[in-house]
This record gives structure tokens, C-alpha cells and sequence, in this order.
């Protein structure tokens, strides 16, 4: 009910990262935190190779400017004394060839890092995706009469876009961290003044264009993921509504509807990647006259010897540190826009699954004597009216019972009830005499089935869609057969070229109406359950199909119970018994006939003058 829908985002608006990451931790495996540790250490050793990377630059450069002195060099000369190395024309081949192994084997490790980091947060992304996936399509029913299917799939797509919208830069900001420090460390290495004052000049300017662009990223955020759901909403509709669009020239409509609303959705990605993109090109610029400009001050004396290793080395560092310093900001700008999508997504993670859905009984349940609903009271919001209102009857097994009433009258959430789908406030439900509850409900879920008025027909073969949510390998194709031909609808499958390996196109598109009612039909007999509730299920057909549907139907009657919920009410003038439902209570029992001498509104909607559905 409406305490237990999931947060939307901006009601966690003022929760820090840190915060969302503590919320997330308990959703990452043993085995990923295991990863994760394991990254960290291999992030910790690429760093050292960073800073031997960095400290192989000065006496390259120095050899390369002016052996004699490194070989003079009392920093260096113990080392090369001990080596044997004695020339100068040693001493240059020496230091190219350990500049050239640091230089590979630091590659080398920057490449394994980065393969490392993002596919460890790929396979992050992955769990999490599932994990709401489980929890979206785990819910209490009453939970999905509360949202449309758009918002449904936002968090599972939002999860499955984390992986590179939110894990990878994370990473990437540990990894590019660990690598700025070890760069840091290289260039205090090199001069220490030096370091120090571009770690000054750095921080603030990157601190300054983080708080420029710290509120336009959370606008776009919320935008995006609005936006976002907006045109999943437009897609979803129009595609469900082709018919009606094609026929009545509506495509103008919805195009010009979705064409507004992706074009925020782009717009909001190219300002995006204006706002990461720009301080690239500032700081590079801040960083060249920074270098410049210390090459004035050392040149003083016109003599450039001394000066040259150093202002070569602080190069070649600041064209490694400047991109994994942007990378950081990049990263961080990235997790910002994603964050939003992260609350989305940890809205449903923090979602309980539904507790029947973890039972599974060993067997279903079958009705022998009787279903008895007793004093029920149902309504779908906690302060919301009653749908239901102290609602009492009997249904007999192996009997049809037929439920009529207007629009609002109770007898489809009635049927939801019987199904176990939605559970009554007050009152009890007895399957012969027992009350369903706790793993016994789950267990009469599993023995009862659902034929509704459009029947969910997946893009597969038509054996797939009777033996629905099987493997292959699972399907029992003798049970298959048994219940297309009950369904009477095996004959033609049969006459097709692929048979039951025929693929039916999506919506089952390339079957009729009554084709797929039979689909329907037999696929609620695949279960083998002892219950069907016929959902105005020949609402849509045309007169004959729906004879040919109901003589189906009737053919079963003998040895299941039938809950036929009327449209048209020739479906139940062959019923057992009729109840008519009003505001949430039977007003009326009896046979077709019986009704039609003891109720006035039977009497009008027989005549057409009370409009049923």
C-alpha cells in the first residue's frame, strides 16, 4: 500500500554520497568487496610504478643532457660503482634501458588496472540490476496497480546503466587518486618547491570549477532521470496503443511528444559533457604557463643546462598527471549526475520481497469441496473507500460460478482475491474448510490459474507460451499437447508448418483473437490447476470466436471449477450459480433464470439498460 511504495529520489535529496554508499554496501557480495580489496592492491602497486616511472625521468634526461655529471653524481654514483659502471657511454646505456623497462612495466600495469577496474564494475552493475530486477517482479500485486510498467523498468535499466555511469567512475576516482599521489610524490621527488606550489595552483582551480558546475550537474540529474521516465512512458503507450494510432493518424502526436522530451534528455548529455570537457582544456593552459613561466625563472643566467632535466621531467609528469587529474574531475562530475539514478535504484533495493514468494511448498492445492470467502473487507489505500464490504459466499468445486455486476462493483478484485493476489483487511478465505494463509496460500497460487481479457502472448514459439516461463529443456510437450487439444486450439497448431515450434511474432500478432483466448486457456491448463478464473476473457472476441471459446470452456466444467467474470452475459447463462456484485457486496444469488426473476439491475443489464464491464 501506498507506506510500502518504493522513495522517489528527491526525497533523499540531501543524503551525501558517502551516505548512499554505506546504503549500497550491504547489496555488493562477499566475493565482489573480495574483488575490490584485491583492486585496491593492485592499484596500490601500479601507483608505485607511477612513481618510479616519474623518478626515471630526471636521469634519463640528465643522462641524455649531461652523462658526466650523473656519473659524478653523489646520489647516484654508489649505485653505479656497484653495477661496474664506469663510462659515460655506460652510464647512458644503463639509464635508457631501465627507462624503457619502468616505462613498459608501467604500461603495462596501467593497462591490467584499467581492464580490472572496469570489468569489476561491470560484473557490480550486473548484481545490482539483478537484484532489483528480483525485487521489482517480487512485489505484493497491489504494489503494481500503484505505478505504470515505465516506472517499473527505470530502476532495472538505471541499474544496468550504474555499472558505467556510477561503478567505473568510483573506480576510477580510487585509481586516478592513487595515481595522482604517486605523481605527487615523483615531482616532490624532482623539486619540492615546485611540487607543492602546483598542487596549490591545481586545487584551487579545479576547486573552483567544481562548485561552478556542482549545481547545474544536480539539475540535470533530476531532469534526466524524469526526462528518462517520460520517454520510456511514451514508448510504452504508443506502442501499446499502435492500432488506435495507425487507424486515427495519431502518430503526429506522440512523435512531437517524444521529440520534445529527447531532446531535453540530449541536451541535458551535451551540457553534461561541456561541463566535463571544458576544465581540461583551463587547466592544461594554467599548467603550460606554469611550466613556461619556471623556465623563465630558471633561465635567468641565460644557462639552461641545469634546468633542462627538470623542466623536461616536470613535462612529461604533468602530461601524465594532468589526464588522471581530469579523469578524477571527470569521474567525479559522472558520479554526480548519476546519483540520482542510484537513489532510484536503492528506493528498490531497500524493498522487502514479497514473503509469499520466498515459500515454496511441495505440492499445489487442489479444491475438493469447497472455496468459502467469509466477511471480507478489501480496499487498496490505508485511509482509501472499501472495495470489498463484508463479502460472503460459496463456491463449490467442480461447478461454474459466474460473477456479473457494473463498473466499480467489486466482482475483479473478488476474482484477485480468490487468486491470492491481493489479501483482504478483514475476513478469511477457506479452501475445504482450511483458511488460507502462510505457505498454504502460496501452495493454492501454485493450483489455481488466471485466464485474463488480453492474454500476455511473449515473442517465442506457441510451446513456449503454453508451458509460459519454462525453459526448453523443461517443457513437457506431451502435457503441451494435452492441453492445446482441451483448449481446442491443437488443430490448428498442428496445421502450421512448425507446429509448436511456430514463433507467434510479439503480442502474439500473428495469432487471432481467439487464437491467443485458447493460447490462454491451454496454458492454464498446462499447470494442471483445479481452479481457472476466466477474467471477462471473451470480452474482445467477436460472437463466434467467442462460442468457439466458451464451448472450450464448457468442455471443462466437469472436472474443474470455472469462475467466469461476465462482460457479455451469454458467457453465464449456463452457470451453476451467478452472484451479483454492488459496491463491493453480492446483492444476488442464483441460476441465470433465478435472476432474472428476483433482480430488477439483472433484468436491465439482460436488456442492455445497465451497461456492465
Amino acid at each position: 500500500m501506498a507506506e510500502n511504495l518504493p522513495r522517489h529520489p528527491e526525497l533523499a535529496m540531501t543524503t551525501s554520497l558517502w551516505q548512499e554508499l554505506q546504503t549500497l554496501r550491504p547489496y555488493v557480495s562477499r566475493r565482489r568487496k573480495q574483488q575490490l580489496l584485491l583492486l585496491l592492491f593492485l592499484l596500490i602497486l601500479s601507483g608505485l610504478s607511477e612513481v618510479f616511472g616519474v623518478a626515471s625521468i630526471f636521469p634519463f634526461l640528465l643522462a641524455l643532457n649531461d652523462t658526466q655529471r650523473l656519473l659524478e653524481s653523489r646520489f647516484f654514483r654508489p649505485l653505479l660503482t656497484f653495477l661496474g659502471i664506469n663510462t659515460p657511454y655506460q652510464v647512458l646505456v644503463a639509464v635508457i634501458f631501465t627507462f624503457i623497462l619502468i616505462t613498459i612495466i608501467t604500461n603495462l600495469m596501467r593497462v591490467l588496472t584499467v581492464y580490472v577496474q572496469n570489468t569489476l564494475a561491470g560484473k557490480i552493475g550486473s548484481d545490482l540490476s539483478a537484484q532489483v530486477y528480483r525485487k521489482v517482479i517480487t512485489q505484493p500485486y497491489i504494489f503494481y496497480t500503484q505505478y505504470h510498467s515505465s516506472e517499473l523498468a527505470l530502476p532495472i535499466g538505471f541499474a544496468n546503466g550504474l555499472a558505467v555511469g556510477f561503478f567505473m567512475p568510483v573506480l576510477a576516482i580510487l585509481a586516478n587518486g592513487v595515481v595522482t599521489i604517486a605523481l605527487f610524490m615523483g615531482v616532490l621527488f624532482i623539486d619540492g618547491k615546485v611540487a607543492l606550489i602546483s598542487a596549490a595552483v591545481l586545487g584551487v582551480a579545479y576547486g573552483i570549477l567544481y562548485q561552478w558546475r556542482k549545481k547545474n550537474l544536480q539539475e540535470n540529474s533530476s531532469a534526466l532521470v524524469t526526462s528518462t521516465q517520460e520517454s520510456n512512458k511514451l514508448v510504452y503507450e504508443s506502442l501499446g496503443g499502435i492500432k488506435d494510432i495507425l487507424l486515427a493518424d495519431r502518430g503526429n502526436f506522440f512523435t512531437q511528444n517524444y521529440v520534445g522530451v529527447v531532446q531535453v534528455i540530449n541536451q541535458i548529455g551535451a551540457d553534461n559533457q561541456t561541463i566535463f570537457t571544458i576544465p581540461r582544456y583551463l587547466i592544461e593552459m594554467i599548467a603550460m604557463i606554469c611550466i613556461a613561466l619556471l623556465a623563465l625563472s630558471m633561465g635567468r643566467s641565460g644557462d639552461f643546462s641545469r634546468s633542462v632535466p627538470v623542466l623536461g621531467s616536470l613535462a612529461l609528469t604533468a602530461n601524465r598527471l594532468l589526464p588522471a587529474v581530469q579523469q578524477i574531475f571527470y569521474s567525479v562530475s559522472a558520479v554526480q549526475v548519476a546519483r540520482d539514478q542510484l537513489r532510484n535504484v536503492l528506493s528498490f533495493l531497500d524493498r522487502d520481497i514479497d514473503p509469499i514468494q520466498t515459500l515454496h511448498p511441495s505440492a499445489p492445492i487442489s479444491l475438493k469441496h469447497e472455496l468459502r470467502l467469509e466477511n471480507l473487507w478489501f480496499r487498496y489505500q490505508p485511509e482509501g473507500k472499501w472495495i470489498l464490504q463484508d463479502l460472503s459466499l460459496i463456491i463449490p468445486a467442480r461447478s461454474r460460478v459466474g460473477f456479473v455486476g457494473t463498473t466499480g462493483s467489486g466482482k475483479s478484485t473478488t476474482a484477485d482475491v480468490i487468486l491470492g493476489l491481493l489479501r483482504p483487511e478483514k475476513g478469511a478465505i477457506y479452501v475445504d474448510g482450511t483458511p488460507l494463509e502462510g505457505e498454504r496460500l502460496r501452495a493454492w497460487q501454485l493450483g489455481i490459474a488466471h485466464v485474463p481479457q488480453a492474454i500476455f502472448i511473449a515473442d517465442t514459439t506457441i510451446a513456449s507460451n503454453i508451458a509460459f516461463g519454462l525453459p526448453e529443456s523443461e517443457i513437457d510437450m506431451a502435457q503441451v499437447q494435452k492441453a492445446a487439444y482441451l483448449a481446442r486450439i491443437s488443430e490448428f497448431i498442428e496445421s502450421l508448418d512448425k507446429g509448436y515450434d511456430t514463433f507467434v511474432g510479439e503480442r502474439g500478432i500473428r495469432l487471432s483473437g481467439g487464437q491467443r483466448q485458447r493460447i490462454g486457456i491451454a496454458r492454464a491448463l498446462y499447470r494442471q490447476a483445479s481452479v481457472i478464473v476466466f477474467d471477462e476473457a471473451t470480452s474482445a472476441l467477436d460472437n463466434s470466436t467467442e462460442r468457439e471459446v466458451m464451448q472450450a470452456i464448457e468442455q471443462l466444467s466437469t472436472e474443474l471449477t470455472i469462475i467466469l467474470i461476465a462482460h457479455r452475459l451469454t458467457t453465464i447463462e449456463k452457470c451453476d450459480v451467478i452472484y451479483e456484485f454492488q459496491n463491493g457486496r453480492v446483492i444476488h444469488q442464483g441460476t441465470y433464470g433465478e435472476l432474472l426473476a428476483r433482480s430488477a439491475t439483472f433484468r436491465k443489464m439482460v436488456t442492455g439498460e445497465i451497461a456492465i464491464s
